[in-house]
């Protein structure tokens, strides 16, 4: 019998990271060949996700090969296990995902099996696990409503054809760790060039390690870029965090012109009265302003500015300024 954890420190000292893969459990086991083990990831209503690992790098190399926790963390989040951040509570049904960094796959599994149309991608290096994972898991994700295609990316080179297909959020797991700092540069890069095409908001799930500054470097980065960040703990995670990202706002004089035309004055008010609490797709938004409010906000050309004015300040000023609220 292969000895897992064996391979698992191997992984983790070809890839030269900071990071520590999630452990084996008695649920793992070898398959198709003694290089390859299968991870159990439960769904609601006794389905779940078959996400093979690869430690010794047969099909993947780097840290693409295994499950990290801040994937697990957040795959879990996604399936709404107790969490109360937006990777919890976002209704990911219909929306387009971008995530950076898939790795075997998992959290991109996990938003497809919520109704997620989600463009999972990787290096090259690590594509082959990745779409072995989409494979393998395709009728799951298709039961479920979502779909899932594998694409490659270099973050120091980005293929424009992935990055600007528009999406409504972008996401990804433990990207920033002290053996890739130059890798974050870039990945703040990328990311801030995804949120300023017009993608509403992006969610990072990162394991925090001692002595290691590539986190707080990389939201730096999105700072100066003008990129809005929150931070918040994943339950039952001591060492992950959240780092939930937001464009730039718009002034409400440069929103206004365009919106007014196309927003009914009560929808305005009733998103003035929740605007204290962060909504971030418009999905959730006309779900939250209907049930609470009893309006109906049709869909039209103001969708993308509109989603720039959902600070309570600002939503607060454009009302006022309006005389709708």
């Amino acid at each position: 019998m292969v000895d897992a954890v064996k391979l698992l420190r191997q992984a983790r000292r070809r890839s030269s990271a900071a990071a520590t893969p999630s452990p084996v459990t008695p649920s793992m086991r070898p398959i198709e060949s003694p290089t390859l083990w299968l991870r159990p990831f439960p769904l609601d209503g006794g389905d779940e996700l078959r996400i093979w690992e690869d430690p010794r790098g047969t099909l993947a190399g780097g840290n693409g090969a295994t499950c990290w926790d801040s994937a697990l963390a957040f795959a879990e989040a996604v399936c709404s296990r107790g969490d109360d951040s937006l990777a919890a509570t976002t209704d990911w049904r219909g929306l387009r995902v971008l995530e950076l960094g898939s790795g075997c796959g998992l959290v991109a599994l996990a938003l497809a099996c919520r109704g997620a149309h989600v463009v999972a991608t990787e290096r090259a290096i690590a594509l082959p696990l990745l779409a072995k994972n989409v494979e393998a898991n395709a009728a799951i994700v298709k039961k479920s409503g979502g779909t899932i295609e594998s694409a490659a990316l270099d973050w120091t080179a980005p293929d424009p054809r992935v990055l600007g297909r528009g999406y409504d959020a972008i996401v990804g797991a433990d990207l920033c760790f002290a053996a890739n700092a130059e890798g974050a540069a870039a990945l703040a890069r990328v990311v801030g060039d995804v949120l300023g095409r017009g993608t509403p908001f992006g969610i990072l799930a990162q394991e925090i390690r001692e002595r290691d500054e590539t986190p707080a470097t990389f939201l730096a980065d999105l700072r100066r870029g003008g990129m809005r960040t929150h931070e918040r703990a994943v339950n039952g995670a001591s060492d992950v965090l959240y780092y939930e990202l937001l464009p730039r706002p718009s002034l409400p004089h440069e929103a206004l012109p365009a919106v007014l035309p196309f927003l009914p004055a009560e929808a305005l008010a009733a998103c003035s009265a929740v605007a204290k609490e962060w909504v971030a797709p418009d999905a959730l938004w006309k779900d939250r302003v209907t049930r609470e409010f009893g309006c109906v906000v049709a869909s039209g050309p103001w969708r993308r500015r509109y989603l720039d004015l959902r600070e309570s300040q600002l939503l607060e000023e454009a009302g006022t300024y309006a005389g709708l609220c």
